[in-house]
């Protein structure tokens, strides 16, 4: 009797271990899709290359939140960190995007300190021709965060086994995206094309049609708001002539952020064709 509750004492600890080494595979997992994924996301920034551009693009977010330019600042200065650490190189000065201590550290206070941590990088990028367009050439292969779910492993037995599985989830991970067609397709495809939406509005006689016109001005792998992440397109809405207004732009060519609007790809083709089609000044 007794050595039969051992073997049940047995089973049932062997079993709980197996799950909790699923339950830590899960977590490391995440940690590596979150921190795969912030390398991905840094590596399709645009950096700006002067300080010039830098205001144009600050510009670009009048009537923003200040969450919102604080997301932007960090998007440039973690692309900035990311390409110089492709080019094996450090910045003379030590990279700290939290304000001091003992300072306010509201948003506005964080976004002044942004900026100017920005600018100095962006001075100090000017030593290193290749930081510009390292990004540019290197985007697709280094866009590191898979888009699938990973298994983790039905047989397990012990941390090490733990640890090894973790440790091939990550090598997985950073082999899964290289050279990303998927993304230069959609970009060859998709990029500056102008296209027609229809949407029906009101009810019974009122029902009626109304149609606007869009230009893709960047593709992106969105997250947030969608049931499954998908690649998406940034568009801006254009004008009855099918142009992009002078009021949806800075003096330096921007598009103002909030005259940008995201799209999914799965009616694009023929958007477009009705674009192609009707021109601006649809019937």
């Amino acid at each position: 009797m007794v050595v039969g509750w051992e073997k049940v004492d047995k089973a049932e600890a062997t079993s709980r271990e197996q799950a909790q080494i699923k339950l830590d595979i899960e977590e490391r997992r995440e940690q590596v899709l979150r921190q795969k994924q912030k390398q991905n996301n840094s590596s399709e920034v645009v950096m700006l290359p002067t300080t010039a551009y830098l205001k144009d693009a600050l510009d670009a977010f009048a009537g923003c939140s200040g969450a919102d330019i604080e997301k932007f600042l960090k998007n440039q200065i973690d692309a900035r960190i990311l390409a110089m650490k492709m080019l094996e190189k450090n910045y003379s000065f030590k990279v700290v995007k939290s304000v001091p201590n003992g300072a306010p550290s509201g948003v506005r206070q964080r976004n002044t300190h942004l900026k100017g941590l920005l600018e100095e990088m962006i001075k100090e990028d000017a030593k290193y021709p290749g930081i510009l367009m390292i990004l540019k050439e290197n985007a697709a292969s280094f866009s590191t965060f898979s888009r699938q779910t990973l298994r983790p492993p039905e047989a397990l037995a012990s941390n090490r086994a733990l640890q090894h599985a973790a440790d091939e989830a990550a090598a997985e991970e950073a082999a899964a995206y290289q050279d990303d067609m998927e993304l230069l397709d959609l970009k060859d495809r998709y990029l500056e094309k102008k296209f027609t939406t229809i949407e029906l509005v009101g009810r019974g006689i009122r029902k009626s049609e109304v149609r606007e016109h869009y230009q893709v001005k960047k593709v992106f792998w969105c997250v947030k708001g969608l049931a499954e992440p998908a690649w998406c397109a940034e568009c801006v809405l254009l004008d009855e002539r099918g142009e992009i207004p002078k009021g949806s732009l800075t003096k330096g060519g921007a598009v103002l952020e909030k005259f940008k609007v995201d799209f999914d790809f799965s009616e694009m083709d023929q958007d477009i064709e009705r674009f192609i089609r009707h021109g601006p000044r649809f019937p």
